[in-house]
């Protein structure tokens, strides 16, 4: 006598529900992230009592501590900025210069550069902080 054993199917496995944790886990981290603002150059930003929004179409010059100048994620030199500014500004003279300063650099130093930007007709500038 034989006695039939049914078949056992075997079920697919659902991949869904792990799909959705990792998406869900993905959103998470991606919300909850610290957007900073990249630079090329490690700047301590100095600290303000009432920080503003930052302009989003602006230009962004940063100076390390080590008098070292940045202009829109590429290093330049002190001498072709005024002129680098100048072509950039041609186009909208109203467009805000973001100065994303170190701490540590002397004052002397950051007016010469705010002086610099406006002899070549920038008259919107700005100079980035962080609150304390």
């Amino acid at each position: 006598m034989f006695v039939s054993i049914p078949s056992r199917r075997i079920k697919p496995i659902n991949f869904l529900p792990m799909i959705s944790v990792v998406f869900l886990l993905l959103m998470f981290f991606i919300l909850t992230g610290n957007f900073s603002p990249n630079s090329l150059l490690p700047i301590d930003f100095p600290k303000a009592q009432s920080p503003q929004e930052v302009p989003k179409a602006s230009l962004r010059v940063s100076i390390n501590k080590h008098h070292v100048i940045a202009f829109e994620d590429k290093i330049v030199t002190f001498d072709r900025l005024p002129d680098i500014v100048a072509a950039k500004l041609a186009n909208d003279p109203n467009q805000p210069i973001l100065i994303q300063a170190d701490k540590d650099l002397p004052a002397v130093e950051l007016t010469h550069i705010i002086s610099l930007f406006e002899a070549v007709g920038a008259h919107n500038i700005k100079l980035m902080t962080i609150a304390p």
